[in-house]
């Protein structure tokens, strides 16, 4: 279980990140409830990122003892991190620094991928890293099936929430993953198969464990709700309603993983 301090952490980097990049996209419109939050708040919001990036700051280096843990890691983390922060540098600093095309952004696939990769480093490598036995529990198969089950949900999610912007990119030539194939199909020729891949994957992940065959339930509910929310979100424009729905599966994955790991 990661500490407190680790969450917190990682709570706060990402809340940065994110609210960074959102203050960059000056653009404002119907495809841009979030931006023009963004920027109807930008005050308040610039003090929160310098409050939140000083308290990450001190978290990391005096709570989380972070420059020991650099110095301990091993080449497998740094290989990691390496391919994390291109992901993370180049999704936004191209459309910063010219209005050339992003390439990762503006790419279907390697979106979709960035964004599945970043969170799953986030919320299944980082927490192990900052407990300090990721050299230990990383050398474990059963660790990374969980890696790819993360992975395969979050692009799910990301999938998912680009169908919102399928009118929006085709405008703007973005290929995602939506606009490829198409809203209509999108659920047979892309959710669906990964949702039973993933599936697959945790029964091979509770047989190394030895675990209960009652441990498959959080997965199998929590791909029904996935599926379940795919079909609801055909219809729904509205950004907020699709981040209740979306975001919410995260937190809802979280509260089941927590209840079956405690009973």
């Amino acid at each position: 279980m990661p500490s407190i301090n680790a969450l917190l952490l990682i709570h706060i980097s990402t809340v940065i990140y994110y609210t960074h990049a959102y203050l960059l996209d000056r653009k404002e419109g119907i495809y841009n409830e979030r931006s023009s939050w963004y920027l109807k708040y930008k005050k308040y919001i610039y003090t929160r990122q310098i409050i939140y990036t000083l308290i990450g700051i001190y978290i990391a280096i005096f709570n989380c003892k972070i420059f020991d843990l650099l110095i301990s890691s091993n080449i497998l983390f740094w290989v990691l991190i390496l391919v994390t922060l291109f992901f993370c540098f180049f999704y936004y600093l191209p459309t910063i620094v010219s209005n050339k095309k992003n390439i990762i952004r503006t790419s279907g696939y390697l979106k979709s991928i960035s964004i599945a990769w970043v969170w799953a480093i986030a919320t299944c490598v980082i927490p192990v890293w900052l407990s300090g036995k990721f050299n230990l529990i990383a050398a474990k198969i059963p660790f990374w099936f969980h890696f790819i089950q993360i992975f395969l949900f979050i692009f799910i999610l990301a999938v998912l929430f680009d169908i919102k912007d399928i009118n929006r990119d085709q405008q703007e030539l973005v290929n995602t993953i939506a606009v490829k194939i198409g809203k209509d199909k999108i659920r047979t020729r892309i959710i669906l198969p990964l949702l039973i891949l993933s599936f697959i994957l945790a029964l091979i992940e509770i047989q190394f464990l030895n675990e209960s065959s009652f441990n498959i339930l959080p997965h199998l509910l929590l791909l029904a709700l996935v599926y379940w929310v795919s079909k609801l979100i055909m219809s729904v424009q509205s950004i907020f309603y699709n981040i209740l729905l979306i975001d919410g599966l995260m937190i809802i994955k979280v509260i089941l993983s927590s209840i079956f790991l405690w009973s």
